[in-house]
């Protein structure tokens, strides 16, 4: 696809957002932010999905298993709104690097269900988020 110009934000930074729009039918089946198709899996999946479409302001339906947070449009800053809110619902403390380090969902879910077996619980799927 060919643009004349870059989107850019009202701050004169480029657009991710707007370029996703536009390129998302013209990516590559293999590219992090092409949906895989599969989608969140569990209640845990499920509720972290909606935190990521809250934040970054997206359909739900768009992010799958294997999303990529930043390949979606969120960024460094946005992790930091993500603690507060993983913190809010589901009641652990995951560290700033420790979701740098699981950009995809279900890498990120892993590290929630991780941190929430650490604390006791022992079966996450029944716990209702």
């Amino acid at each position: 696809m060919r643009l004349d110009q870059l989107p850019t934000t009202v701050n004169g930074k480029l657009d991710v957002r707007a370029l996703l729009e536009r390129d998302s039918r013209c990516m590559p089946a293999s590219s992090p932010g092409r949906s895989d198709g599969v989608p969140p899996a569990g209640g845990v999946e499920q509720a972290l999905a909606a935190i990521w479409a809250e934040l970054l302001e997206i359909d739900v339906a768009r992010i799958r298993r294997h999303s990529d947070l930043f390949a979606l449009g969120g960024h460094s800053l946005l992790l930091v709104r993500m603690t507060a809110s993983i913190r809010s619902e589901f009641g652990v403390d995951l560290a700033y690097r420790q979701l740098f380090d699981a950009l995809s969902l279900d890498a990120m879910a892993m590290r929630i269900r991780d941190a929430v077996a650490d604390d006791g619980i022992e079966d996450m799927e029944e716990v209702q988020w």
